[in-house]
């Protein structure tokens, strides 16, 4: 049985678009402020700037990163699938073609790493 993981841009935080205090209007954010605020606390700009840079190393984005790690777990592949939430349709065209980006094991280690070096992002403090 395979696991069918939901949020896995974290609120739209593994997007980018929420980095330096910034709240796109029309965002879920504008409109829903207290929505999934735990993505938005504490020391985890740094850590979500680290999976950026990672991201732009890949020649990817942040979101196409989140979706094909989530993509890429043992429990998720083959008899699983990511339950993307878009609300544009540019932001669906890039959340399908993430299905087509295959990590290196190189940047999955480094993915784990940059994980371990932070804490888990949805146990803000």
């Amino acid at each position: 049985i395979g696991l069918m993981p939901w949020s896995v841009l974290a609120g739209g935080a593994l997007t980018g678009k929420y980095l330096g205090g910034e709240v796109p209007e029309g965002s879920r954010q504008a409109l829903f402020p207290k929505y999934m605020r735990r993505f938005f606390e504490g020391k985890l700009e740094t850590h979500i700037k680290g999976y950026e840079f990672l991201a732009a190393h890949c020649g990817v984005s942040l979101a196409t990163l989140a979706i094909a790690f989530c993509r890429s777990r043992w429990f998720v592949d083959g008899n699983g699938s990511c339950i993307i939430g878009a609300t544009k349709m540019n932001q669906l065209r890039e959340n399908i073609d993430a299905y087509k980006v295959e990590l290196s094991d190189e940047v999955l280690e480094s993915i784990d790493e940059l994980y371990v070096s932070g804490r888990d992002l949805s146990q803000a403090l």
